[in-house]
């Protein structure tokens, strides 16, 4: 079966999803196993199996500027073809290459077989780590390609290096998703708001696509990794307040009976930073009000997270309910232990200390209560 998309309909993630990497052009089953190695299993898949890393194999108009085993890219034209066999299981590929950048040799060990598909006359890019000695340039052979660079893949430009599988090369990855994205990029639906990208400035997701596997220049990567990373912020906090949408529910308004928690804040013997304090008004509304509060504390270490939450315990102890503090090791409990109990001790609070060390071990379980 082949993938065939045409006319002007737009395919969602969850659309691109159903579509098995095995029905795209250049894979089929056989191939498709080896894609499966590397987590891709579906058209969605694919696309968004982003670069490792870039290299940059724009082609170079002369090479007096080159240090010797740096990497460089030329295009020229097959001067001139040798095979010479160094000893027995290794060969060399020598083939002269001429251009406007002027002359070099290009050299390839140990595979005899691209002699078949190289001519004289015939335009050939090549790119691999340049030296120099006394006959001129010689160029060691990273990857190249045949013909003109009018729509280059894997030198001439700034060039994707894909995590790869034993059998699946980088040569063949990067066609197939070369292929891929000149087809299917323009197809994927774009999620986000016009006017929202319009207002950030940012680039259509077709071409945050294009541009991520293939960047034209430095430039239209980094925006095209500004558009893709800003969607995936956006789908996650959309789908975090669906989430929160969905799962609010009555709970119990807490209203504190007396002034606990307000001299708590008092009793401090330091002043809390105005991101503690705007953390606390806003976790005091929520427990004041009839809806459940589901609430992420976030913050660096010692930056006063435990205070925050000592509060919201207060809070909820004076309007008659009980708080619990847990801890994922003893050790830790211990020292939330000494340091709460230091902290409430002139407050009329009585903290208690429970633990049980294993499965089935009576331990010492106790609560948190007010005199």
């Amino acid at each position: 079966m082949e993938l065939i998309i045409s006319g002007k309909r737009l395919l969602t993630g969850k659309q691109l999803a159903e579509i098995k990497i095995s029905h795209v052009p250049g894979i089929g089953e056989k191939r498709a196993r080896l894609f499966h190695k590397i987590g891709i299993y579906n058209l969605f898949d694919l696309l968004y199996y982003l670069p490792r890393r870039y290299e940059d194999r724009r082609v170079k108009e002369t090479l007096n500027d080159v240090e010797a085993g740096e990497v460089a890219t030329v295009l020229g034209t097959i001067e001139n073809i040798e095979e010479v066999k160094l000893r027995r299981n290794l060969s060399l590929l020598r083939v002269a290459v001429h251009g406007n950048f002027g002359s070099c040799t290009a050299l390839w060990f140990n595979q005899p077989f691209l002699k078949r598909s190289l001519r004289k006359g015939l335009p050939i890019s090549v790119t691999g780590k340049v030296e120099r000695n006394l006959y001129g340039y010689e160029i060691s052979v990273a990857d190249y390609e045949l013909g003109s660079l009018k729509n280059p893949v894997h030198v001439g430009r700034i060039v994707p290096i894909y995590g790869t599988t034993e059998k699946l090369s980088q040569r063949s990855l990067r066609r197939i998703m070369y292929q891929c994205v000149s087809s299917y990029a323009k197809t994927v639906k774009d999620l986000l708001p016009p006017e929202l990208s319009s207002e950030l400035r940012l680039i259509p997701l077709s071409q945050a696509l294009t541009q991520i596997h293939f960047p034209a220049d430095m430039d239209s990567l980094k925006m095209a990794r500004q558009r893709l990373v800003f969607e995936e912020l956006f789908l996650f906090e959309t789908g975090l307040s669906r989430i929160q949408q969905h799962i609010r529910k009555e709970g119990v308004a807490r209203l504190p009976k007396n002034r606990l928690p307000e001299d708590f804040l008092a009793s401090l013997p330091f002043t809390l930073t105005q991101a503690q304090q705007r953390v606390i008004t806003e976790i005091k509304r929520d427990l004041s009000s009839a809806t459940r509060m589901y609430r992420l504390l976030q913050g660096d270490v010692g930056c006063g997270k435990t205070v925050v939450a000592l509060y919201a315990l207060l809070h909820t102890v004076a309007a008659g309910y009980q708080g619990v503090l847990m801890a994922p090791t003893e050790v830790l409990a211990e020292q939330h232990f000494l340091g709460i109990s230091r902290l409430v001790s002139q407050l009329g609070v009585r903290v208690r200390f429970a633990y049980r060390r294993t499965h089935g071990e009576k331990g010492r379980e106790q609560c948190l209560e007010v005199n």
